[in-house]
């Protein structure tokens, strides 16, 4: 799967709320995994964010110059292709999410509804 940068650093944090709640041994199990390469990408990103922000002096403002936040931009938009499958998560799961952790985790989550 192709996903932007961007993605995966918006997911980490509501990656970490879902593997925090009780979830059934099998959807545990699939998100670890995914959490082990997505965290990888996310290391990327760190190192390479601390590379650019060394390499541009942010000031003592903590503002970025504009040539500093093109290339940050354009850190946050590369494509990377995580080993990861799409985890799949019944609405029936015992979990609390945000919209914003919804719209998140879309990308690596398929939400399902069980039929009763």
């Amino acid at each position: 799967m192709k996903v932007k940068l961007k993605e995966v650093i918006l997911a980490v944090p509501a990656l970490s709320k879902l593997a925090s709640a009780n979830l059934s041994l099998h959807t545990a199990y699939a998100l670890r995994k995914s959490m082990v390469e997505l965290q990888k990408e996310a290391d990327f990103f760190r190192e390479q964010r601390d590379k650019y922000l060394e390499q541009f002096k942010v000031g003592a403002s903590g503002k970025l110059g504009a040539e500093a936040e093109t290339v940050m931009n354009e850190l946050l938009d590369m494509e990377v292709e995580p080993k990861v499958d799409r985890v799949s998560l019944s609405l029936s799961e015992d979990v609390r999410l945000s919209v914003n952790d919804l719209e998140s985790l879309a990308p690596f989550i398929t939400f399902t509804e069980e039929k009763k």
